[in-house]
């Protein structure tokens, strides 16, 4: 006990001053050092829409989650069309499948809890994109050229209809979600929305950014513009 005790108050003030060994591993300001590590850190936010982690197709970042059933546009396919007349599906081997197909999922279908982990997860990365975009963050890094500024703001307001698409993701499958905002600290667990508190989120942060976006086709391909907000509240 004495020695336990005295380990106690042992120095390690260098202990813990440790670099990672992966090249990729690299810290938000050695990110977002950059007007181009902005842009890149973007692609992230759009990524997250397509690919389920940064080591290929068997890759996922969503700890305890198959990659294959965490896929946002196959899982928004299963759920959308599998579960009405709209499509049958002869192989029902893959898990949750069968379930869906046949209307007999429970809150445990692998499939649902990709959607769900995938779609919060892509608001975890907007709402970090938001805080580390701020002008005060700008500003600290020694980014103030002025097209370098408007360029990002462009960013925010695309990733902003991002998150937006997400909650309405999660009110149309769901009819309710977490509610979390880039003024939110990390490991926040959010109240709880309604769908009706859903809808008008979505709906007040598409109308806030509407002007702010470019008009229709004029954006860098890949980037959505004016008529994915459009597109969203026609859908709503």
């Amino acid at each position: 006990l004495l020695g336990f005790s005295l380990s106690l108050f042992m120095s390690c003030e260098k202990d813990l001053d440790v670099e990672s060994e992966n090249a990729y591993d690299i810290s938000a300001d050695q990110q977002y050092s950059t007007p181009q590590g902005y842009k890149q850190a973007l692609a992230g936010v759009y990524g997250n829409l397509s690919l389920t982690g940064t080591s290929g197709p068997g890759s996922s970042f969503l700890e305890g989650i198959d990659a294959g059933t965490s896929q946002f546009a196959r899982c928004l396919w299963y759920l959308q069309d599998l579960t009405t007349d709209e499509a049958v599906w002869s192989y029902e081997n893959d898990e949750g499948v069968r379930e869906l197909q046949r209307n007999i999922w429970t809150s445990n279908n692998p499939i649902l809890l990709g959607m769900y982990s995938r779609t919060m997860a892509e608001v975890a990365f907007a709402n970090d994109y938001l805080r580390q975009s701020t002008p005060d963050k700008l500003s600290s890094r020694g980014i103030t050229n002025a097209t370098d500024v408007a360029n990002i703001n462009d960013y925010r307001n695309e990733v902003k209809v991002l998150r937006a698409y997400s909650y309405y993701v999660m009110m149309d499958l769901f009819g309710k979600a977490p509610m979390l905002t880039e003024g939110d600290p990390l490991d926040y667990s959010g109240p709880e929305y309604s769908r009706q508190q859903l809808f008008n989120f979505v709906e007040s942060e598409l109308n806030a950014v509407m002007s702010s976006l470019k008009p229709a086709r004029t954006n860098e391909y890949g980037r959505l513009d004016r008529v994915m907000a459009k597109m969203i509240l026609a859908k709503m």
